[in-house]
């Protein structure tokens, strides 16, 4: 009587882990959505031709598009803006 048999730890470990999994699944959704919605700097694209004042002013442009669709925030905005800028 006083001994866990394999069913009980089987129950045990099935009412630890499927909660665990649902919150560990929840939080990677909610960190995936936030970073779609806010932008990553790799969505911003360099291209290796033309002269750098072409690359710059399209750099300039895709970054200023996604900043007019939300995708990023204002201080990302000025942020890459003034990185762009300095890279010059």
């Amino acid at each position: 009587m006083g001994s866990f048999s394999i069913w009980h730890w089987t129950i045990l470990l099935l009412l630890v882990t499927v909660p665990a999994l649902l919150i560990g699944g929840l939080v990677w959704l909610i960190v995936r959505v936030s970073r779609r919605r806010r932008g990553t700097p790799s969505q911003l694209p360099s291209t290796a031709t033309g002269t750098a004042s072409e690359r710059t002013d399209d750099r300039l442009n895709r970054l200023h598009a996604l900043f007019e669709q939300g995708q990023i925030t204002r201080e990302e905005y000025e942020r890459q803006r003034a990185s762009i800028i300095s890279s010059v």
